[in-house]
């Protein structure tokens, strides 16, 4: 029986219009806001607090844009497609980056992110791959420069990201910390 490993993939929420900037300026008043509050009072953060009220809004703005939100599923490309995808994009002369990677930085990233578009089941060659890639790219229309680069970036982190997590039980790690933290405050005592 043969073992078949999955492609590792990736979800870009890409929301519409100018809710990600307000979001995050929600996000950023909120938390100052919070900060403030507890610098003048050591009460905890009631329901009548600027910063709650901030939060209720962040919360609410967030529901209203994910309904809106167009999710687009980056996959990690097969290794088979790496290397003639990246001999496409030799490194440039004089660019450290590039002679470092191996691959030019400048033209690369897209061809990656184009090929990612196409899910492990889609094409089998590499130029079938990159027609269904640039396909799928039109079909999201006329991008922003922050959502291509968004869609970029989670290309990238799918394909080359390194994702060694610790082989620790993570419930041991909070339970140990839980009782450093009882420590600490026992001596302050």
């Amino acid at each position: 029986m043969a073992i078949k490993i999955e492609r590792r993939r990736s979800v870009v929420t890409l929301y519409q219009g100018n809710y990600e900037h307000r979001l995050r300026e929600l996000f950023e008043e909120a938390l100052s806001t919070e900060r403030m509050e507890q610098a003048v009072s050591s009460r905890r953060m009631s329901s009548k607090s600027k910063a709650n009220e901030l939060a209720k809004e962040y919360d609410k703005l967030l529901a209203e844009a994910e309904e809106t939100a167009v999710p687009v599923t980056v996959w990690a490309i097969a290794n088979r497609h790496w290397g003639p995808l990246a001999d496409e994009h030799p490194p440039r002369d004089g660019e450290d980056d590039d002679q470092t990677r191996g691959i030019n930085m400048k033209t690369f990233p897209e061809a990656l992110m184009l090929a990612s578009l196409v899910g492990p089941d889609e094409a089998d060659t590499l130029d079938e791959i990159k027609r269904l890639g640039r396909e799928k790219f039109d079909e999201l229309g006329d991008l922003s420069r922050l959502h291509v680069a968004k869609i970029e970036h989670a290309a990238w982190d799918v394909n080359v990201g390194d994702e060694d997590l610790p082989k620790l039980s993570l419930v041991s790690l909070l339970k140990q910390q839980r009782e450093l933290d009882s420590k600490l405050q026992d001596d302050l005592e």
